[in-house]
């Protein structure tokens, strides 16, 4: 049971970073804006994150975890659905902008929830950081 859970997290860790599909996201992004607006949304998207932070962590703080998660899936699923449609500058940066915030709300909350499931698991049956699971 513990393995599956981490083995999970770590899958769903993986599929959330933007590392991850960067590259492939950026050639198609390119097909419609030039390198310099692309760069644009860059430097947008990545003061929202840092601007972001406080008043999405207030949300999650007041309202939940799991809320705060809802919120940054629903975010997520529209940014996507927008992202197939968009064909011009602006509605980039609006989904660009919805994206920095998906991101924020989940922002922290991935990790406490992963760690309290984690604390679920009896004691005998963690994985110790250096050790190989059984």
């Amino acid at each position: 049971m513990a393995e599956r859970l981490v083995a999970k997290y770590y899958s769903f860790q993986v599929t959330r970073s933007i590392g991850f599909i960067s590259p492939i996201f950026a050639l198609f992004v390119l097909r419609d804006l030039s390198f310099a607006q692309y760069g644009l949304l860059g430097g947008l998207y990545s003061m929202l994150v840092i601007l972001g932070e406080v008043p999405t962590g207030y949300i999650g703080d007041r309202y939940g975890r799991r809320t705060s998660l809802a919120i940054s899936i629903v975010c997520s699923v529209l940014l996507l659905a927008g992202f197939v449609v968009a064909q011009s500058f602006l509605p980039y940066v609006l989904f660009w902008i919805l994206w920095a915030f998906a991101l924020t709300f989940a922002s922290g909350k991935r990790g406490r929830l992963a760690l309290r499931r984690a604390r679920s698991i009896p004691r005998r049956r963690r994985v110790r950081p250096g050790s190989r699971p059984r």
